[in-house]
């Protein structure tokens, strides 16, 4: 009887020490969830050259990128912004500002593990080294409703322009026609359009909520759009600001995964 008695406490330290280890080793995990790394890479050309350069997301963990904002810098006396494609659906504007590219998207799935994010191609106009920057303005999780912000690292890269010999000269553009627009006749004034109806996430104010305000919000945020018909509405999550977490929750009520 003691013996037994014995064998049972000894069986219950062991399987307390199992579930010890084993949740030992959960933790690393649930920390490291839904971190991860931004990063730019590095490359070199010659002197009118292009390079294509890769904006991406690494070792990201659940339950991944809902909503982003990144902007990339370089120098703009060394390199010049050729093309910016943005992946996932995201869009890009190359002229955000004079030395910044600017990358915005959102995911409703959740972009996990190694994404890339756009692919920018810049031309060295000049010989000398680009410091190409990496800031996040915005790196939000995929959860449903409450996007969690991500505590996520950054790698700047470089792009170094060597001496190669003058491109050619490029081909001239004839100019655009002045158009001049007609003078405008009297007409009898219209009276006052009333106010829009408050309603969370119609950014367009078109009395409907779809992928179409969501993409007008992407489009605000990357400066692509001066203003939005509704700003009070496209503030889907009512923090004081019009950005890609509002884009996403606006998606996600689309997809009817919020009431």
């Amino acid at each position: 009887m003691k013996f037994t008695l014995m064998l049972k406490r000894f069986a219950f330290i062991a399987l307390l020490a199992a579930v010890a280890v084993a949740g030992g080793a959960l933790l690393p995990a649930l920390a490291g969830a839904a971190q991860g790394t931004v990063r730019i890479d590095s490359a070199q050309a010659g002197a009118g050259q292009k390079a294509d350069i890769t904006l991406s997301a690494r070792d990201v963990g659940t339950p991944g990128i809902g909503a982003w904002t990144i902007d990339v810098s370089y120098d703009p006396a060394t390199v010049s912004v050729v093309e910016c494609e943005a992946e996932h659906g995201g869009i890009c504007n190359e002229a955000f500002a004079e030395d910044v590219v600017r990358v915005a998207g959102i995911s409703l799935a959740g972009l996990m593990g190694d994404t890339d994010l756009a692919g920018i191609s810049f031309r060295c106009e000049q010989a000398g080294v680009s410091l190409l920057g990496v800031s996040i303005d915005v790196l939000s999780d995929a959860s449903l409703g409450e996007p969690q912000p991500i505590d996520a690292s950054v790698l700047t890269g470089t792009l170094t322009c060597s001496e190669e010999p003058p491109p050619p000269t490029p081909t001239p553009v004839a100019p655009t026609p002045t158009v001049v627009a007609p003078t405008p006749t009297d007409a009898p004034a219209e009276p006052p359009a009333s106010e829009p109806e408050k309603a969370p996430g119609d950014a367009d104010c078109d009395e409907d909520v779809d992928s179409i305000d969501a993409a007008h919000v992407l489009q605000f945020e990357a400066r692509l759009l001066a203003e939005i018909a509704c700003p009070e509405n496209a503030d889907a999550n009512h923090d004081g600001r019009v950005g890609p977490i509002d884009a996403a929750i606006i998606l996600q009520t689309s997809a009817g995964l919020l009431g």
